[in-house]
């Protein structure tokens, strides 16, 4: 569910999310700004999520093959736009368990906390 902001800015919320796009982010603006050159809108949260979950696993196969994948995951950590991956499970089922902590102040800056 999605929170008033205000509210959260007045209160100096914290509040855990599994995603956060910094748009004074160099690679998210040059994102936007080609996504835009070719849709003609702005990319929504799930244009967002959608690349990175490509970018991540389609380089991931591609550098360490299907079956090594899973073994090398927590070695590996591309850049991605909104999110981060840190998988753990047990017997071959995994999980992503990175959550960013955000920090609501007063000043309506929001910290992230990787």
């Amino acid at each position: 569910f999605d929170l008033n902001t205000e509210y959260l800015h007045r209160l100096q919320a914290l509040r855990a999310n599994p995603y956060f796009i910094e748009y004074q982010n160099t690679a998210i603006r040059n994102f936007v700004k080609t996504y835009d050159r070719y849709f003609h809108t702005m990319p929504s949260r799930f244009t967002f999520w959608g690349f990175d979950i490509s970018y991540y696993f389609a380089n991931a196969v591609a550098h360490f093959g299907i079956e090594d994948f899973k073994h090398c995951s927590p070695m590996y950590k591309p850049s991605l736009l909104e999110t981060q991956f840190h998988f753990s499970g047990t017997n071959g089922h995994l999980q992503n368990d990175h959550l960013f902590i955000l920090h609501y102040t007063k000043d309506f800056k929001i910290i992230v906390t990787p």
